[in-house]
């Protein structure tokens, strides 16, 4: 015990001779850090996936972590309270533990304090890439203890001896990737940078970079499969299965369209992020372009201009594109789109190339890429918090919208056998598309309102309401909501009166049309109403599906195909005249018909009616365009499912629609289908007329 007693008090002192050693180093990260992340930090904001944590308790809080396979998270939530859902400490120990860890990363690429770890910082611990994850207070804790976990393993990897040197690392690598997948690039990329201080600072040959850079490959691997070992075991000792979550990430295919189509995107990707475009932060931030086009032309004449073989020259021209593109490599997993909080190597990267290019000699070229550095942090700490104050703005805007909501709802009549303890019924139809507002960034999870992610969800919605102290409802069931699907499409969109009502014991509020994964949900193996047979329709132009035996009465024809054949366009195919029906022949994918522009006034209620027969299985696409539209784009269409044989259908179109050609396509058919009726029936505006929704 008394050995014990003091190994604890060597250590103690050694650490407070290091704490008032690096005092002003310390200070420096740590003030970094909350600027960057100011308001973040001394705020709290309700965000997307955070509603949900928040009600979890117990051990389903845990359970859900491992079974994604991020078992070091399941750890740290016995660790760390339950529920992180609350102001300041999360965070705050998160950007702790990011300072403390670029403390070690420097020693990696340094083993001496200098000016330059302190230019450096700031691109590490301030890009707004990181926003994009520490913006979820369910996960951001672990970031932190994950940076802090993964450099201690490379450090010791760097500079310990013996299998110490192996073991640790090796636990602490699969520590890392437990808190989140996306830490084994960051890995690699640390690994990477440590392999060039070797090429650089000990004037390696390249048969020794390659023998050092394999090492690392060797760890990093070792890493690997303990996390995998240690995950099987979780799911094995906690009796579950692995989440769909993460393998809705997986999509990869062997074949030269995907690996064409990935490229791109991964080019696209790295162009946005490593030279600061709007797509990545809101704003352009010129002088990164600046500071990352430097520096890697600089480390790029260090490398050539290096009195060193051509192997070695090789071998650093091929550790700084890993160095690079490996932030990315995740991408090529998902067809080369991966979420932007995911991307954790990339200020690993920019702070290691302003560290290495702060080695030329030329005063001149530091001094630009000091002025570099200085101008982003600024723009980084105002992104960081222009991003921060856009979440909270909107989950306000939220409360506002839920607080309207719940005042229409307190209108309705629910009679008397409903008491005030009864919970009830709730159905959200469609989802809320507000006006692009300034102060609101909508990127991913960005911005993002409860009312319009998902396209709709009533339990992300009804989550948010008791959080604001609001319980009185539940999530309408599958038969509850199929049971008021056409009352519900006839119904105005919010605001309009009428938009919040009551139908069979079940509270409706129509945000928009309804969306296209409410409609999957609905539609599951029966089809209740005509409205299952739309695949995907952004609601932006007003048209709906209906029941094909509605009776339209006092409606003049305007259009009918067989007879106003010859005003028709076929592109890829041709149409004509046989035994009372069109015939229409595909001679390629997709075969086309355009129905010319027809004469409606605004106000007017156009129904198409349209029975038409498949070959096969499909999916018909309806095109519409605006005035001043001189092409077709993919939001202003709607989906329609089609089955073999006969299909009855019967739309509503507002009539400023037509007064543009419409197109119609058949996916993937290659052969002759029948047209028995294409129909267009105007219903004058001071008739009865069918509701369509507000465009949005």
């Amino acid at each position: 015990m008394n050995k014990l007693d003091v190994q604890i008090s060597r250590l103690g002192a050694e650490m407070a001779i290091w704490v008032k050693k690096e005092r002003y180093w310390l200070s420096y990260l740590f003030v970094l850090c909350f600027i960057s992340f100011a308001y973040e930090l001394f705020n709290f904001t309700l965000t997307i996936d955070e509603e949900f944590y928040a009600e979890r308790s117990g051990s389903s809080a845990h359970h859900w972590w491992a079974k994604q396979g991020r078992w070091s998270m399941y750890l740290l939530s016995f660790l760390y309270p339950v529920n992180p859902i609350i102001p300041f400490a999360p965070l705050c120990l998160t950007l702790l533990c990011a300072a403390l860890s670029f403390t070690l990363i420097v020693r990696v690429w340094s083993t001496e304090r200098t000016v330059k770890d302190y230019i450096a910082a700031p691109l590490f611990m301030a890009c707004p890439t990181l926003y994009y994850v520490y913006s979820f207070n369910s996960l951001n804790f672990g970031i932190g203890i994950g940076f802090l976990a993964g450099a201690l393993a490379v450090y010791i990897f760097s500079y310990g001896q013996g299998i110490i040197r192996w073991i640790i690392p090796v636990l602490l690598i699969a520590f890392s990737i437990g808190v989140y997948q996306a830490f084994l690039p960051w890995l690699f990329v640390l690994c990477c940078f440590s392999v060039v201080r070797e090429h650089f600072e000990n004037e390696a040959t390249a048969k020794q970079v390659l023998l050092s850079f394999f090492s690392f490959l060797v760890l990093l691997f070792a890493g690997t499969v303990a996390y995998y070992i240690i995950a099987f075991v979780f799911r094995f000792c906690l009796d579950m299965l692995h989440d769909e979550y993460i393998d809705s990430f997986v999509r990869f295919q062997f074949s030269y369209e995907y690996i064409s189509q990935t490229a791109s995107n991964i080019i696209s990707s790295m162009k946005n992020t490593y030279l600061g475009r709007d797509d990545i932060y809101d704003q352009n931030i010129y002088s990164l372009f600046f500071v990352f086009t430097l520096a890697v032309s600089v480390v790029l004449f260090q490398i050539l201009h290096k009195s060193s073989s051509f192997a070695s020259k090789l071998t650093g021209l091929m550790l700084l594109f890993l160095i690079v593109s490996a932030p990315f490599s995740l991408n090529l997993l998902n067809e080369g789109v991966m979420p932007t909080r995911a991307l954790l190597a990339v200020p690993l990267v920019l702070s290691g190339l302003v560290f290495l290019s702060l080695s030329i000699s030329s005063q001149a070229i530091r001094a630009l890429i000091i002025l570099g550095v200085v101008t982003t942090l600024f723009q980084f700490i105002s992104i960081n918090n222009r991003f921060a104050f856009s979440d909270y703005i909107t989950w306000q805007a939220d409360r506002s919208l839920s607080i309207r909501i719940l005042n229409r709802i307190d209108e309705l009549d629910y009679g008397p056998n409903v008491r005030p303890t009864d919970k009830k019924a709730y159905a959200l139809v469609g989802h809320i598309t507000r006006e692009k507002y300034s102060l609101i960034v909508e990127k991913e999870s960005l911005g993002a309102s409860f009312y319009s992610w998902d396209q709709g969800s009533v339990h992300r919605v009804l989550s948010m309401m008791r959080s604001m102290g609001v319980d009185e409802f539940r999530p309408a069931t599958l038969e509850e909501q199929r049971s008021i699907m056409q009352y519900a499409d006839r119904m105005p969109v919010w605001p309009a009166n009428g938009s919040v009502a009551l139908k069979n014991g079940i509270t409706i509020v129509k945000l928009g049309p309804y969306s296209s994964p409410q409609l999957s949900m609905l539609c599951t193996d029966e089809i209740p109403c005509a409205m299952c047979r739309v695949q995907y329709n952004p609601g932006f132009g007003g048209i709906r599906i209906i029941e094909p035996d509605t009776e339209i009465d006092k409606s003049e024809l305007i259009f009918d195909l067989k007879t106003d054949l010859d005003q028709v366009r076929f592109v890829n195919s041709t149409g004509k005249l046989e035994q009372d029906q069109v015939t229409v022949n595909v001679r390629n994918v997709p075969g086309q018909i355009y129905i010319p522009s027809l004469k409606a006034d605004g106000g007017d209620t156009v129904f198409l009616r349209c029975d038409m027969s498949s070959p096969a299985d499909t999916t018909l696409f309806f095109f519409y365009r605006y005035k001043n539209q001189a092409e077709y784009v993919a939001r202003n269409q709607l989906q329609i499912k089609l089955n073999q044989g006969m299909n009855h259908l019967l739309f509503s179109i507002p009539g400023d629609l037509l007064k543009q050609s419409l197109r119609i396509d058949l996916m993937n058919i290659t052969e002759e289908y029948e047209i028995q009726n294409l129909k267009f029936l105007r219903k004058k505006a001071w008739g009865n007329k069918v509701n369509h929704g507000t465009p949005q």
